[in-house]
């Protein structure tokens, strides 16, 4: 979902080629990670759950997520703000929301226990957690509910602030791994940032500045920058896990 006004739709088909896009990267960048997965079961010999398991169920989670808005987008709205509230519509979108939110809380699990040695009591994940149950229980039957229950996924996103303040944490000390940290809180923010400019409220301020066509521009502006903070975040990834695997064993 990512604005409040009709669509033309040659709009609306070019906004779904250019999800297909990234949603192809998701699927390439899990099965890269996937891969890393077996390769340090390879090298260790053994399968905990650990930092790269982590990022396989974020990056699956956001992919799954990823589907479910696009049925609910170009399957079941068409973009129509006065169909996001409809059953089974809104169910969708709920659920898109909460698997998103689960491959957050839990990547920022994950980094508390395996990086960070538990410094933060999963505080934060559970935080995310918990909005994202709020989330999916509040009732939704007309559109100012459905704004109302909207606008916590932007509260969600205040608290993964905290992906990235872990990571240049981490690579604020002299180590192995602090490149490959920076690259990681890097990728995140770039990421993150170009998911928030789909916001309705950020959308709809910008076309009324530059007009309708401005609203492909934005997406496709999007869909780069959260390519490049992906591709970012696999190089990090990538390097992290190598150089922090005999830690994840202690």
């Amino acid at each position: 979902m990512i604005l409040e006004s009709d669509i033309a739709e040659s709009d609306i088909n070019t906004f779904l080629v250019l999800t297909v896009i990234f949603v192809v990267g998701l699927a390439v960048f899990d099965v890269f990670i996937c891969m890393k997965v077996v390769e340090h079961k390879r090298r260790t010999g053994t399968m905990r759950f650990g930092f790269i398991h982590g990022v396989v169920v974020l990056i699956t989670c956001l992919l799954v997520a990823r589907l479910l808005y696009m049925y609910f987008d170009f399957g079941l709205t068409r973009f129509d703000p006065d169909k996001y509230y409809l059953f089974p519509n809104v169910w969708f979108w709920k659920l898109a929301s909460v698997v998103s939110s689960a491959g957050y809380w839990v990547f920022i699990l994950v980094t508390d226990i395996r990086v960070l040695k538990f410094r933060f009591k999963g505080v934060f994940a559970y935080i995310m957690a918990g909005f994202s149950a709020f989330q999916f229980a509040y009732p939704v039957s007309s559109k100012p509910a459905f704004d109302l229950v909207s606008t916590i996924d932007l509260i969600s996103n205040v608290v993964a602030i905290v992906i990235p303040a872990f990571f240049f944490y981490v690579g604020s000390k002299p180590s192995p791994v602090r490149a490959a940290a920076r690259s990681i809180g890097w990728g995140v923010i770039v990421y993150a940032v170009a998911a928030n400019i789909q916001v309705e409220a950020i959308i709809v301020a910008l076309t009324g500045v530059f007009g309708a066509q401005a609203r492909v521009t934005i997406y496709l502006v999007s869909l780069v920058c959260m390519l490049s903070g992906l591709a970012l975040f696999s190089y990090g990834v990538s390097q992290f896990t190598v150089k922090f695997a005999l830690t994840e064993q202690k």
